[in-house]
């Protein structure tokens, strides 16, 4: 008898161990890595408003209660159905935003108030909108001010310690819905000069106003030509200067450009020449070339690429155009050189903000130092321009705030 017991004993525990197996591999969900053996684990199914699965090949989830946040799924395939593993920091209902790119380019997104049991399998169908989001774009709004400038436009403001740096940091960010028919992006020439404030309050359908390419020198003497302008179908600066002006001659290998509504880049890091001649052959009515793009395609850009590196360690004010997921625009400008108030931000750090933030697709460094400077209808300058000579370049500027006189600038503004 002691003898049957054993063999039954063992054929039981095969059974388990096959049973165990088998469950744990029944859900055939994607994900980056495969977590079929991992528990616990979330699944989504996700599926259009007439409950049409839809296949994805990026997903980004987004929540400020997720340990981890922004989590990027990117399958190998495209799947309806993916299964990740979520660490929640509370246990209770919390709000959850899921963006979708299909391999055929479409951008669907979702808010879903959910409640995750840590430590537990979750499974959820989530329905898909087109519809862009119409709540703050900002993953984290804590510290953050939040101010509806018109439809379709929203202020974000910041003033405090920021979790990048570990330091003071004075940050200001547009978000501008260019899906809309009553608001539109400009891009802004002023061969003369002209400060911000003056270009902010030249027009009452001007909404916002920042700096945007270089170009323009100091507070005298020519502008430099380092930077190639075009506006409204007309080539203001093709750049004429060459590699015997270190100092300019690497602004240019990267450009934004606008037709109509449609936003896009250029990145050409480490050809300076071919740029050059790529922007010319280009006909797009608007382009604003720069030094560097900052993320592409929602990865960092490589700082070392360019034909002189990024990857430094000094921290500066800067001014940043992006554009969303869903298409939308972001300006940002970054304070700094003010001590105790606003540090400002190396390359790098502007690039981990910006994923930890707002997630872009595609983000681009504009004129930043002395340069950078957001104008705010009905408010006037909003942050901490810091104009000034090479010799105060990392001093502080500890209320001797100064606009500097630029050549270009983005100006979101009614039609």
């Amino acid at each position: 008898m002691k003898h049957w017991s054993l063999i039954l004993a063992a054929i039981a525990l095969l059974v388990s161990c096959t049973g165990m197996v088998e469950d744990a591999n029944t859900d055939s969900g994607s994900e980056g890595d495969d977590l079929s053996d991992t528990l616990p684990v979330c699944v989504f199914d996700f599926e259009d408003s007439k409950g049409r699965p839809v296949e994805l090949t990026r997903l980004f989830i987004i929540s400020d209660v997720l340990e981890d946040s922004p989590v990027l799924i990117e399958p190998k395939t495209p799947t309806s159905r993916v299964q990740v593993k979520l660490t929640p920091t509370v246990n209770r209902f919390s709000t959850y935003r899921f963006y979708v790119t299909t391999s055929a380019g479409a951008s669907f997104s979702a808010e879903k108030n959910m409640y995750i049991p840590v430590g537990t399998r979750f499974e959820k169908t989530v329905e898909l909108s087109r519809k862009l989001q119409t709540t703050p774009l900002l993953t984290d709004k804590s510290m953050w001010k939040i101010q509806e400038l018109s439809s379709g436009v929203r202020w974000y403001n910041f003033e405090g310690v920021e979790s990048i740096t570990g330091k003071h940091q004075v940050i200001n960010v547009l978000e501008a819905d260019l899906d809309r028919n009553d608001i539109e992006l400009k891009f802004l020439h002023f061969p003369d000069r002209e400060k911000i404030s003056d270009v902010g309050n030249s027009n009452s359908k001007y909404i916002a106003v920042t700096n945007a390419s270089y170009g323009s020198g100091f507070t005298s003497g020519e502008p430099v030509d380092n930077t190639y302008i075009r506006v409204d179908g007309v080539n203001r600066r093709e750049i004429s200067i060459g590699p015997d002006d270190a100092a300019n001659w690497y602004k240019h290998e990267a450009a934004v450009w606008l037709d109509g509504k449609e936003i896009g880049f250029i990145d050409m890091p480490g050809d300076p020449f071919g740029a050059i001649e790529y922007y010319k052959s280009t006909k797009y009515p608007n382009l604003f070339s720069s030094p560097l793009m900052l993320i592409k395609d929602y990865e960092k850009s490589n700082l070392r690429a360019y034909s002189r590196s990024f990857a430094t360690s000094v921290s500066d004010p800067r001014t940043i155009l992006a554009v969303t997921h869903d298409g939308k625009l972001l300006l940002v400008t970054i304070d700094g050189r003010w001590a105790d108030k606003a540090y400002g931000m190396t390359y790098k750090q502007v690039q981990d903000f910006l994923i930890t933030h707002f997630l872009p697709k595609n983000a681009i460094s504009m004129d930043g130092g002395g340069s950078t400077s957001m104008f705010v209808s009905g408010k006037g300058v909003v942050n901490y321009p810091c104009e000034g000579n090479a010799s105060d370049t990392y001093k502080p500027y500890k209320g001797t705030f100064k606009e500097r006189g630029l050549v270009t600038y983005f100006a979101i503004t009614e039609k």
